[in-house]
């Protein structure tokens, strides 16, 4: 091997000996800077969600699920924890990929086909809508602003027109921009002979209304947790998003009174009047789809 060979082989190899601590060096950076990353968001979710657990109408609704047990604080704090855990994705049988893949198969709108192209029974179409709406209703309260929202048709031809019309102006799908919920009013209907609920209404920051049903399972002084179950669909005054001085004008507590008014009487003109300030009847959404690609669960 003649003497200018040796000197290239030498100098390669000692660039490639200079470069290799640098090498190292930079690949370890980058794998601290992804670790760094990924603490800081999980970071920043657990304080979203430290915030959002601290909200007056979330603990409404949890303090009339578990009033009625003995143990009610000890329980309340463990089923805390646990939708904790799927918020921040610990916990996988729950995670948003998850219920996004259970939501495109079923849903309040359609019902598709399963493994095989058999169709789900009734009961595990009931069991997924449960675990959200019901078992996991705190977790999908957090997550409001993760899910796609359709407008959904009535069953009456010329509201079906409306709905049609609305959902060319308004959008047929819609996604909530955050989580936060500018007012909330409970409608104590505890003591209504078989209906024996509390329904909690929420205001949404693009103003929708939504309820949530909490069922006393202690009408016969049973020692039970009462059941909470999130109404599946979503009405929307769509001209308040528009009209600041409307939105101004909205009040949450009129609104339900409005409904205690009408289902009493359903004659009454009460409902159409409080509509008719903005603008007509809600639009009526329901839940279909996952934004899961805002989420690294």
């Amino acid at each position: 091997m003649n003497k200018t060979v040796k000197k290239i082989i030498y100098s390669i190899a000692g660039i490639l000996i200079f470069a290799l601590p640098f090498s190292l060096i930079f690949t370890n950076k980058n794998n601290i800077d992804l670790d760094a990353l990924k603490i800081s968001k999980e970071k920043q979710k657990e304080d979203r969600w430290n915030r959002f657990i601290e909200h007056g109408y979330v603990n409404e609704i949890l303090k009339l699920e578990f009033k009625d047990l003995e143990n009610s604080e000890e329980e309340k704090n463990k089923y805390v924890n646990e939708q904790k855990q799927i918020v921040l994705g610990l916990n996988k049988k729950f995670y948003l990929n998850k219920i996004k893949s259970d939501l495109s198969y079923v849903n309040n709108f359609i019902v598709k086909y399963g493994e095989g192209d058999e169709p789900f029974t009734k009961s595990e179409f009931g069991n997924i809508l449960n675990r959200l709406f019901k078992q996991n209703w705190l977790s999908t309260l957090f997550n409001l602003d993760k899910f796609i929202f359709f407008a959904y048709d009535d069953d009456n031809q010329f509201a079906k027109i409306d709905s049609q019309e609305n959902a060319l102006k308004y959008g047929t799908f819609r996604k909530l921009k955050t989580n936060e919920i500018s007012q909330y009013a409970v409608w104590d209907r505890s003591k209504t002979e078989r209906l024996n609920t509390w329904e909690v209404y929420i205001l949404t920051s693009d103003y929708s209304v939504l309820k949530i049903d909490i069922k006393d399972k202690n009408v016969t002084g049973k020692n039970e947790r009462n059941e909470v179950s999130i109404f599946n669909y979503a009405f929307l005054y769509p001209e308040l998003s528009k009209d600041k001085f409307k939105a101004d004008k909205f009040i949450l507590r009129d609104y339900v009174e409005v409904q205690a008014i009408h289902t009493a009487n359903n004659k009454s003109p009460n409902k159409d009047a409080f509509n008719e300030q903005f603008g007509g009847s809600p639009h009526r959404y329901v839940i279909i789809d996952v934004d899961s690609k805002t989420d690294d669960n």
